[in-house]
């Protein structure tokens, strides 16, 4: 019988991220729509996470992986935007050089956010997925460190201290919905409530018109072997 796996990130990392981001980034409030509220029959807090510094919860666990890095380092990641000014921000405050390869379809009002807070940006034609690819071979050439974009457990802890705040803000709380794009947010919040409010529904949402994570889970179904 197999051992069981150990967990990738614990409530242990979500907290100590929260130590080692305090100072940078923003206690983001909650606030409730009337309109929403009388829509859905139930009260609908809504975090504002778009106040958070960058604009996104991109910064959280951007901050929290390039702060350990030993200082000197060479930064590298990929993002069509706002993983991207995270990255950039982040690299900034810990006083780190950051490159940060962008589709060359990317948002120029990202790009040049991206751009102000420092970083350098090389364009990529294609795909995210494209620039991605570029990211890596370049900083395995140039001795740099890949930051990803949410597959990694300090970038999950860093995300997951979105979670410990909502539970501070609205215990309550029975329904925990959180967009997907990676899922590194969700993966996060779904370890702090797992262990601070175990009943409470955390639920992924995604665009019906851009459900990669629904596409990317049913690709990997266990398909039962034809005898």
């Amino acid at each position: 019988m197999e051992a069981p796996l150990e967990p990738l990130v614990t409530m242990s990392d979500n907290y100590q991220a929260r130590e080692r981001i305090a100072t940078v980034v923003r206690r983001t409030p909650l606030t409730s729509v009337e309109s929403i509220d009388r829509v859905c029959g139930a009260t609908v807090l809504l975090k504002e996470e778009y106040r958070q510094r960058t604009g996104s919860f991109k910064i959280r666990g951007a901050y929290n992986h390039i702060s350990r890095l030993a200082p000197g380092t060479l930064v590298v990641a990929a993002s069509a935007g706002n993983h991207a000014q995270g990255v950039a921000l982040a690299a900034q405050i810990a006083g780190l050089e950051a490159v940060v390869f962008m589709p060359s379809n990317a948002s120029l009002p990202k790009v040049q956010a991206t751009r102000d807070y420092g970083a350098e940006v090389r364009f990529e034609v294609g795909a995210l997925d494209d620039a991605v690819v570029a990211a890596k071979r370049w900083a395995a050439e140039h001795g740099a460190v890949f930051v990803p974009p949410f597959d990694d457990p300090h970038i999950i802890a860093g995300q997951g201290t979105l979670g410990l705040e909502l539970h501070e803000q609205a215990p309550e709380a029975r329904t925990i919905l959180v967009p997907v794009g990676g899922g590194g947010l969700l993966a996060g919040v779904a370890v702090a409530y797992r262990a601070l409010a175990p009943g409470t529904r955390v639920i992924g949402v995604e665009a019906a018109g851009a459900a990669s994570m629904v596409a990317s889970l049913a690709a990997n179904e266990p398909r039962a072997l034809s005898s």
